[in-house]
């Protein structure tokens, strides 16, 4: 699980252009992720707080997220928890 949170923060990061992956359901299908990431080693989980932090910085990545969920109303709520868990992640 870790490793595609981790490709999904360096493919983020290498692109040479804002880019946006379906991370809805890698984030808000695992309630356990904070703690996935702060029991992983130290160079990893630094990486991802800053790649987190900075994706985080950008409006268009957040306002994004909703846009990947399903239309419903109880769908798009959930982009409020991937938003927390992402920050949480980031260490914000």
């Amino acid at each position: 699980m870790l490793t595609a949170l981790f490709v999904l923060a360096a493919t983020a990061a290498a692109a040479p252009q804002p880019i946006y992956i379906k991370a809805g359901t890698l984030i808000d299908g695992r309630a356990d992720i904070l703690g996935e990431v702060e029991n992983t080693s130290g160079q990893l989980r630094e990486y991802l707080r800053a790649e987190f932090d900075e994706l985080l910085a950008d409006y268009n990545f957040t306002d994004a997220i909703s846009g990947h969920l399903a239309p419903e109303a109880h769908e798009q709520d959930r982009s409020e928890v991937i938003i927390e868990r992402l920050r949480g992640i980031a260490g914000a």
